[in-house]
């Protein structure tokens, strides 16, 4: 294995923030703060359609109208909408991803059903190249692709 495909997620220079909102103190907000604040040398791009910007960063409508490919999404959307999320991303050729969504299995026997269909995007992206996904607690998921861009 190529450790160094693992850079996308660990040494990141572009970053979509998926999911991102106004609120300052939830999960998108507080990331959002962190590499702002903490000396992210990257780009971040703050992607949410109904905001035109965030804690003064402008937004995206989509990670398809990003100006260019991040090596990372984190994903702060709401469970339902992960799944979708992730093929965007795929379509959108980001090979790196760490899902931060909660309302998973955390929540019952329908967010459990929501972890599987997006267990079974990633699977489904991945499987055509090789891959590595890390499944930790909590649901968080963090992905790494080789493949320049998931078909």
């Amino acid at each position: 294995m190529d450790v160094h495909r693992l850079d996308r997620i660990f040494k990141p220079q572009r970053i979509a923030l998926v999911g991102v909102t106004e609120n300052p103190k939830g999960v998108s907000g507080t990331v959002l703060r962190n590499l702002v604040g903490s000396g992210f040398r990257g780009v971040v791009y703050p992607v949410n359609p109904a905001c035109e910007a965030v804690a003064g960063v402008s937004c995206y409508p989509s990670v398809r109208e990003l100006p260019r490919t991040p090596d990372l999404a984190v994903v702060c959307s709401p469970a339902e909408e992960v799944p979708a999320v992730v093929r965007a991303c795929g379509e959108a050729g980001i090979l790196g991803l760490v899902i931060v969504s909660a309302g998973f299995r955390e929540t019952g026997p329908a967010g459990a059903a929501l972890e599987v269909a997006d267990h079974l995007v990633l699977t489904d992206r991945f499987a055509k190249g090789a891959s590595v996904t890390l499944n930790l607690p909590a649901g968080l998921r963090m992905a790494a692709g080789w493949r320049r861009r998931w078909h």
